[in-house]
């Protein structure tokens, strides 16, 4: 992420919304139409909120990402079927176990001395504890016990809503330089096709067969009356 645009990064993130429906294809479980024309919106709305175009040459932290987001779609799958059969709680706290061990001997091996030379204040403990529980713990044993009755494209699909969120927030909350985040019209369309596409992902009228039935006799109709 370092290489790249932060908007850029976070676009690329978000395409294991059309990774897990290509592993689902794969594992011969066909997503929804509904899904599909979700999807669709969605990663319009990731193309307006982001702020990628086309154009630009192909960076290296750009194919880093991708595997990242590719490693994303089956971490979401694995986990739906454990938590389908196993208890959630046991993932959810494994992971964060395993994660921190994990963190701390990297951190460990790029950089030793840091570790001994920050100055680990009140203040500073104080934001460890609230990100380590709110953004992490807690975030991702809720994640553990939603997958156990939604399927991966709706979880992918729920989380496609994240850049949503953190329009409105960045709106409200100023950053660490206390200055807040600007708004335009691109990012509202934005905004406004990724919860089309959730909305959408997360129905089934497409595949309603009372739906479908509405719309041909509309065009029956449509034919037999003269303009």
């Amino acid at each position: 992420m370092s290489s790249i645009p932060a908007s850029t990064a976070s676009f690329v993130a978000a395409l294991s919304i059309v990774f897990v429906p290509m592993f689902l294809l794969l594992m011969k479980k066909k997503p929804t139409r509904n899904n599909m024309v979700g999807i669709a919106f969605i990663l319009a709305g990731l193309v307006l909120t982001s702020g990628v175009y086309r154009g630009g040459s192909l960076d290296i932290g750009v194919i880093y990402m991708v595997i990242a987001s590719l490693f994303m779609a089956i971490y979401v799958i694995v986990v739906d079927n454990f938590t389908k059969r196993f208890d959630p709680l046991l993932l959810g706290i494994g992971q964060m176990f395993f994660t921190a061990v994990i963190a701390f001997v990297l951190w460990c091996i790029e950089d030793p001395r840091t570790f001994l030379s920050l100055a680990y204040t009140n203040e500073m403990l104080a934001n460890i504890f609230l990100l380590a529980f709110f953004a992490r713990a807690y975030a991702y044993i809720m994640l553990m016990y939603g997958q156990r009755w939604a399927n991966p494209i709706s979880v992918t699909v729920i989380a496609s809503t994240e850049p949503v969120v953190t329009m409105v927030l960045a709106l409200l909350i100023p950053n660490a330089y206390g200055a807040t985040e600007m708004f335009t019209m691109t990012k509202l369309w934005g905004a406004l096709l990724i919860v089309i596409g959730a909305i959408c992902a997360g129905t089934d009228f497409f595949d309603d067969p009372s739906f479908r039935n509405k719309l041909r006799f509309r065009r029956a109709r449509e034919e037999v009356v003269p303009q």
